[in-house]
């Protein structure tokens, strides 16, 4: 079991030193045979790194074995302090047990310090209930037999009270730092960890059973797996990733949720020829960005780390290009672009020059009871939907395009039928 450790350290070695992030790179670990495992315990090191090093600096322990390097000591400090406790044996276990008095003494000093609880912004934990395998009430069933309580009160999640999220259906919401990444509806795809903000995608395509559905950037594969639930698996959904071992990962997860009408292939969506999917109705494009809604400064080092402006703006470009070729899709009735970005310039300047270039398509007024709209770039830029930690979610952005109506064709030929029979009828009268 020692491995975890020296993968999570080696992780942990690349993302701060700014060469990706622990998404990508625990993704791309070849050698790792439990990678959501290793992606939990890089995680919560980094949102504990401050305090570890801390506890590690009181307790003089990289002097006492100086065989470890930091960021081993790190992680394998994180499991023991904070975690399940120690996966391993050897020369780690026993160089942990030799500092145990010395690590637990510094830890119940500087634990409680206020510079470490401004750290991190604490957000709930969001649940979906994915109803591929389970249902609503068997989840809640499933909780409560497991001593948690189901709280009616719109505004709790606290101590062991979850309640239902009012915005997005089959989504709980449990109290900061609940780990479920043991409970056996997690292990067996029953209810998916996904952040609320993630949901609206989605949520807000809202694609009907027996639709044909384009998933634009798809991989890891949260929102496709969303897109199945909303579908029940009737329909057909594309997914594309130029990402192969991530594209890999969501096959797993696929095979995990149960969603059986997802198509995967490794490509470039911008390649992507339109004609070759005439009966593509709904398009979801969410693609890579800056990743600045991530709330706190620890997850955006997990995630990207911060962006320069030259970043962004190549972003936006890529976004932009990503979106415009979505709404050239000739069947196109909806298309839903989001981020996870704060900035205007891959949110509304991005879907303000997408509505300039395309005339025949409209925003729709997403979730018109949300208290955070679009920033006022353009007329309609209200319609989309912006969320922050004060909603008690990550940053996120949220546009949705519909194609303007027409006239149905088969109605239009009803009619033609109609008049050509008002015509002979009138012919036959004189």
């Amino acid at each position: 079991m020692s491995a975890v450790y020296f993968h999570a350290a080696a992780v942990l070695d690349r993302v701060l030193a700014r060469r990706g992030s622990v998404k990508h790179l625990v993704l791309s670990n070849k050698i790792a045979e439990n990678k959501k495992k290793l992606y939990a315990l890089v995680c919560q090191t980094l949102k504990h790194y401050s305090l570890l090093q801390k506890i590690m600096s009181a307790a003089a322990f990289l002097q006492e074995e100086p065989s470890l390097s930091t960021n081993i000591a790190a992680v394998v400090l994180y499991d023991f302090l904070f975690g399940r406790g120690l996966r391993c044996g050897g020369k780690l276990k026993a160089a942990v047990y030799r500092q145990k008095d010395c690590l637990r003494t510094a830890m119940e000093q500087l634990k409680g310090s206020e510079e470490e609880r401004k750290t991190d912004v604490r957000l709930p934990r969001y649940v979906r209930v994915n109803t591929l395998k389970t249902t609503w009430d068997d989840a809640v069933g499933h909780f409560q037999q497991r001593k948690w309580t189901l709280s009616e009160n719109e505004s709790q999640s606290s101590g062991r009270c979850f309640r239902q999220d009012n915005h997005v259906p089959h989504l709980m919401v449990f109290p900061t730092g609940t780990d479920l990444h043991d409970d056996p509806m997690y292990v067996s795809g029953q209810v998916i960890l996904q952040d609320k903000a993630s949901c609206l995608s989605a949520f807000l395509l809202s694609p009907p059973p027996g639709s044909n559905v384009i998933d634009a950037c798809a991989a890891p594969g949260n929102k496709t797996s969303h897109l199945a639930s909303l579908m029940k698996n009737k329909g057909s959904i594309f997914a594309f990733d130029i990402d192969g071992s991530r594209l890999e990962t969501m096959r797993e997860l696929m095979v995990r949720a149960g969603a059986t009408c997802c198509k995967m292939k490794r490509a470039n969506f911008l390649r992507i020829k339109p004609e070759d999917y005439k009966d593509v109705e709904y398009i979801l494009v969410d693609p890579s960005c800056s990743g600045s809604g991530i709330v706190s400064h620890v997850e955006r080092t997990i995630e990207k780390g911060e962006t320069p402006q030259w970043r962004i703006e190549k972003l936006a470009q890529f976004q932009l290009s990503v979106l415009l070729h979505a709404l050239r899709f000739p069947s196109a009735r909806r298309v839903v672009y989001s981020t996870c970005s704060i900035h205007k310039e891959e949110n509304e300047e991005v879907v303000k020059k997408a509505l300039k270039s395309n005339p025949n398509f409209t925003l729709v007024h997403a979730l018109p009871e949300w208290p955070r709209r679009g920033l006022p770039l353009f007329s309609t830029a209200e319609y989309c939907v912006r969320t922050s930690t004060e909603d008690e979610t990550q940053g996120f952005f949220v546009a949705v395009f519909e194609r303007k109506t027409t006239e149905p064709k088969i109605a239009l030929k009803v009619k033609t039928r109609q008049k050509t029979k008002q015509r002979k009828h009138r012919s036959v009268v004189d």
